[in-house]
Parts: structure tokens; sequence; C-alpha cells
């Protein structure tokens, strides 16, 4: 008699391991972010130079005069944080289809296939229709009800899900309101910027545990 031992995984199709790992390596990514970060606020007393300026009303105020850039590696990873994230969606999009279908898509379809992200229930309706008919069509898009209901749950539009683009304690420090985005929105926006205009740096919270230290003495 031979004994299986369930895996964790086991739920997963194995085209869609792909997609696991990728949300992996940007969890890995958000840490090694989180950590630099952490390391940057520490550094020689602090990455901001300030002195204390006396004003004509006779009190003091502190003013900052310097600030330690911020390492340029810091734009690397958040960028590749973000190509793992927009690439796992479509990874699954891309996975979904080839399920409808039951068979491999030719290479000029395949190329086709992405998530779209709108923000009116006519425009998805649009690129549907533009993707499922004409030369190298996707017709699943149009066709299979189940796939157009999955990805059409997920729109801004008919989702009802925000993320605050800065934590409540970043933007009481900076003395502005966070703005709420649909989390889909915030990707695009975050995925267009890095692709076709430059490498942006952002700003990250995250919580560092060690061994040797109190919980929280680095938050």
């Amino acid at each position: 008699m031979t004994s299986t031992t369930p895996n964790a995984l086991d739920w997963l199709p194995a085209e869609l391991m792909g997609v696991a790992a990728r949300l992996g390596r940007a969890d890995d990514l958000q840490y090694q972010l989180g950590r630099m970060a952490l390391d940057w606020s520490r550094k020689n007393g602090g990455p901001l130079d300030v002195e204390e300026v006396e004003r004509p009303d006779g009190k003091i105020a502190v003013e900052v005069v310097a600030i330690r850039p911020i390492p340029p590696r810091a734009a690397m990873l958040f960028s590749e944080t973000i190509h793992h994230l927009r690439a796992a969606i479509d990874n699954t999009v891309f996975y979904l289809v080839t399920a409808a279908r039951g068979a491999d898509l030719p290479a000029d379809q395949a190329r086709k296939v992405a998530t779209p992200i709108y923000q009116s229930a006519t425009q998805l309706a649009n690129w549907v229709q533009r993707t499922a008919q004409g030369r190298d069509a996707i017709p699943e898009f149009d066709s299979t009800p189940d796939l157009y209901q999955r990805i059409e749950s997920l729109q801004p539009y008919a989702s009802s899900a925000t993320v605050a683009s800065l934590s409540d304690r970043l933007a009481l420090y900076q003395g502005v309101q966070p703005e709420k985005v649909h989390p889909l929105l915030l990707l695009q926006g975050y995925s267009n910027e890095d692709k076709h205009r430059a490498i942006r740096m952002a700003s990250v919270g995250s919580v560092i545990q060690r061994s040797d230290e109190p919980f929280g003495s680095g938050i």
C-alpha cells in the first residue's frame, strides 16, 4: 500500500504553478524593499539632516536641509514587484482562456490575451468585441459567460475594493489625505508608468521582526 502526503498546493492546477511562483517572488521582493527602507531610515542617524532656525517671531523652527538619496536598487525592486503582480493576473486569464478552448492558442492569438482593466461596462464590452472578432480573434472572451463574468467582477466599476495610496501614518506625516483607488487601477498606473515612462520611486510600509530586537522596535 502506498500513501501520499497532502500538499498545500494540491488545489492549484499545475498550469498555475508559475503564477504562485510569481506571487511568492513579489512577496519576497516586498520584504527586501521593506528591509532596505528600514536600513536606509536608520543608517547614519536617519535619512534627514535638519537644523533649527529662529523665526522672526522668536520661535524655533526645525527645517530639513538635506535628504540622503534613496538607494537606486529600491526602484528596481519596486519595478520587479509590479511586473510580477501584473503578469500573474495576465497569466491566470491566459490559463482560463486556454482551458475554455481545450487546446493551446496559436502564437498570434496568445500574444493578444491580457486582463482588461476599465472603469465602465461599455469600455469592457468594446474591448471584448474587438478582441473576440477579426483577425487572430479570441472568441472565448465573448462566448464563455463564466470567463466574462469573472473578469467583469474584478473591474473597478463592478468592485468596491479600494486601497490607499499611502498608509494613514505616512499621510499624517506628510499632511495629506491618502487617495483611495481600486487595486487594479493602482497596479495599472504603476505598471504603465514603469513600462512607458520611467522607473518610479515609492515608499513602502513594512514590519520587520528580528530575534535580537523587541517586536515593533523597527516600526
